[in-house]
């Protein structure tokens, strides 16, 4: 509906589109913008479906595609870094999870020790039977075919039912958890009670320019002068990675229509190819597009909650297909071992030794 209101209501010439957010909405409405020419340039939609020219001829976005060429390539880019080869994987009933689930199966060419859907109730809610199977299911005993390794790929109000579960449940204390960004990096609220002292959790998300940097500090420079000068309050910091992709979603669309002289504004198929040619540094770091209009080259910071009730720490970054570079496991804590280590804990559960049976003579 605002998508038509703005096509019929407006009054002026429609250029293009900021959003969606969501990959849904950005479905919805790059359907219908397609048949139009009306290129649609989205901060943080990931679904893989968008990357189908066919049928999305006029996306474009700013973070990677939920695939190898993405978030989940990422993902395993991290995995394999740290020399993990077997894994878990447990993942939601939701579209979302469950497409990343699959496009993490079709491109891990490691051991999958156990995989598991968890249902979610029609009020939204983790069934918390299905949960327990989940993690009765992961296999803890053998090292030949454990893994301590669990992929959650949850949204963050049911990864975090799921993490109190198995703690209530004195499941492994030394299982390495990791995460999406759909719950990477998210704050678990002020009830954190349940969590183990250090917590361990690790996981990827769209990277974020750190302060330093030339073209964000610029940014906000100008950003905080313009706020002083209208009596705003001043922001320190943008609130996450989105708002970032926001920025530079905006001065990619403006670069591309400014491109054209003012005769050729109105013609959408002419903005849909200045926009695809569209290379600059923005705030969120170098941004250019593929051919699909996925973002050229994306890159993910790795995130840690090394402490109970601490925010998650930015330690390091990872590049699809990239291994070995940007993260380290000495400035990661990891789960019942601690920080500082020099190397990441093993793929397996150590499963002590049977002990042998003593016998007493008394005398």
């Amino acid at each position: 509906p605002a998508y038509w209101d703005l096509k019929t209501s407006w009054g002026q010439p429609l250029h293009g589109v900021i959003g969606c957010r969501c990959s849904g909405a950005s479905i919805a409405v790059s359907r219908i913008a397609g048949l139009e020419d009306i290129p649609v340039v989205s901060m943080s939609s990931s679904s893989a479906q968008l990357s189908d020219k066919s049928d999305f001829p006029s996306f474009y976005r700013l973070v990677g595609p939920d695939n190898a060429r993405g978030q989940v390539g990422a993902l395993i880019s991290l995995l394999l870094t740290f020399g993990w080869d077997r894994v878990s994987v447990i993942n939601t009933d939701t579209q979302y999870t469950k497409d990343l689930a699959t496009a993490f199966g079709n491109t891990w060419t490691g051991d999958i020790a156990h995989i598991h859907t968890v249902s979610i109730r029609p009020d939204g809610t983790v069934e918390d039977t299905s949960v327990d199977q989940a993690l009765d299911g992961v296999p803890v005993d053998d090292p030949r075919v454990n893994s301590r390794i669990i992929v959650l790929l949850a949204h963050h109000q049911h990864a975090y039912t799921i993490l109190q579960r198995a703690q209530q449940r004195k499941f492994q204390p030394d299982t390495v958890w990791v995460g999406t960004d759909g719950w990477t990096g998210r704050s678990f609220g002020s009830d954190t009670e349940w969590m183990p002292d250090i917590p361990g959790y690790i996981g990827v998300v769209p990277y974020r320019n750190s302060r330093d940097d030339y073209d964000l500090n610029n940014f906000f420079y100008r950003l905080q002068n313009h706020q002083e000068a209208t009596s705003t309050i001043v922001m320190e910091e943008l609130p996450n990675y989105a708002a970032e992709t926001m920025v530079d979603s905006i001065v990619a669309l403006t670069m591309a229509i400014s491109s054209l002289n003012p005769c050729e504004r109105a013609d959408g198929k002419k903005i849909i190819t200045a926009l695809s040619q569209t290379n600059f540094t923005g705030v969120s770091g170098p941004v250019s597009f593929t051919p699909e209009g996925d973002r050229a080259n994306p890159r993910y910071s790795v995130l840690n909650l090394p402490t109970r009730g601490k925010e998650w720490e930015n330690v390091g970054f990872i590049t699809p297909g990239a291994i070995g570079e940007g993260v380290n496991a000495l400035d990661i804590c990891w789960a019942s071992i601690g920080c500082d280590q020099q190397e990441a804990p093993s793929d397996e559960y150590p499963v002590p030794p049977e002990k042998l049976q003593t016998w007493v003579i008394a005398v």
